[in-house]
């Protein structure tokens, strides 16, 4: 039904269109179901974690494990999109994403299970953020990209708010296991939903990384790796701040509706923006989002109740997307400007970001050793404002006006 409502609206104004409307809507429902079974326990999987007894350091330190699997499996991904194309290895992910939250459930009777539930989440994630980004940036189209990415963006926003409500009721009226059990189901159905069309690229590609010439475009690469430093401190720190140090009651509760109201807020300024980009304002957004950015989360160290949260929340919800929209859409039209090196730059990219986001869970880990959880978090949103900062490294030609 979805899928026949996208098409409904959306296929008339795309008359241009190259590539059958079928594959980009397939792909629009496949990041809305992953992103409402993410919504369900992403952000809720530090408070899980702490609900059952792990401390800050351990939660950091999954993180760590995480990471610097991360290096590695970027690079066992991206041979597989190469032989096997970008939909057999999401497929792939979303099993393992459902594996990931059986483990979880059972998480306290499975020996070494944090560093197990590291390591699959890893590569859950790995699978799916490398072929997504490599099928989603062969399909788009240049010129309209901006109206597209909005429309992917607006669409995993509507599951941002129905996926944190979901799971927060879930976790504070049934019970916290229960929110992975619903999210390994909508996996289930993500992965389903992938059979629909063909691999949009060329398959059993020899990958090569030669050509990309690091050295003559180490601005793009550095930009990425700040841009996904930043985001992971707006996802993965701020659960964490507000479970450690402000919500003392109805932790799940509070945080889906937080989420969800800020969500909301920002699905609305979405479209507009995305028509904006493509009018050729993708630099000037860059400019204006990164330097608001950068003081929300100096905001974020004045929180101390819910009032507050969600007074940061919907200030920083449709900020981020300003500047979030005219990024993605240069980066992917980045990549079409390396013609048979486009999983090679993809995946470069992600392992420069696996570096610097290992760089900040060692740092954080090793100062919650011997300071508070608000000391540790505060070290994490200063980094995040500087990584806003350095996001306007980026040198995309598809944002000059």
């Amino acid at each position: 039904m979805i899928r026949k409502l996208l098409y409904r609206i959306l296929a008339p104004r795309h008359p241009w269109r190259r590539v059958d409307f079928s594959e980009l809507s397939e792909m629009y429902l496949t990041g809305f179901l992953r992103t409402f079974a993410i919504g369900m326990v992403g952000i809720f999987l530090p408070i899980y974690l702490h609900k059952l007894g792990y401390s800050l350091t351990a939660i950091l330190g999954y993180y760590v494990i995480f990471y610097a699997v991360g290096l590695l499996a970027d690079y066992i991904v991206a041979h597989l999109i190469a032989y096997s194309g970008p939909k057999h290895v999401m497929r792939v992910s979303f099993l393992l994403q459902a594996l990931f939250a059986l483990v979880a459930v059972n998480i306290q009777n499975i020996p070494f299970g944090l560093p197990i539930l590291a390591v699959i989440g890893c590569f859950a994630s790995t699978a799916y953020f490398i072929p997504y980004n490599v099928d989603f940036s062969k399909v788009k189209h240049r010129e309209h990209g901006g109206k597209e990415v909005g429309i992917w963006q607006l669409l995993e926003k509507c599951a941002g708010i129905i996926g944190p409500l979901a799971g927060g009721a879930l976790a504070t009226y049934v019970m916290p296991s229960a929110t992975f059990i619903a999210a390994g189901v909508a996996m289930l159905i993500a992965a389903i939903v992938l059979m629909l069309s063909p691999e949009p690229v060329q398959t059993r590609q020899k990958l090569r990384f030669k050509g990309l010439k690091p050295a003559r475009h180490w601005h793009a690469y550095a930009a990425f790796a700040f841009f996904c430093g930043e985001n992971m401190i707006s996802i993965i720190i701020w659960p964490i701040f507000l479970s450690f140090v402000v919500f003392k009651s109805n932790v799940f509760l509070n945080l889906g509706f937080v989420t969800s109201i800020s969500v909301l807020v920002a699905a609305l300024v979405i479209m507009p923006l995305g028509r904006l980009l493509d009018n050729q304002k993708g630099r000037a957004m860059i400019t204006y989002g990164t330097a608001v950015n950068a003081c929300v989360h100096l905001l974020r160290l004045l929180v101390t109740n819910v009032a507050g949260c969600l007074f940061v929340a919907v200030l920083n919800e449709p900020n981020t997307m300003v500047y979030r929209l005219a990024f993605i859409k240069g980066y992917y039209d980045e990549a079409d400007d390396y013609p048979g090196y486009r999983i090679a730059f993809l995946t470069f990219n992600e392992i420069c970001a696996d570096l610097v986001r290992l760089s900040v869970f060692v740092i954080l880990m090793i100062l919650s050793l011997h300071l508070s959880a608000y000391f540790v978090c505060s070290v994490a949103f200063v980094l995040a404002a500087l990584f806003s900062f350095l996001i306007r490294l980026e040198r995309f030609a598809a944002l000059k006006a």
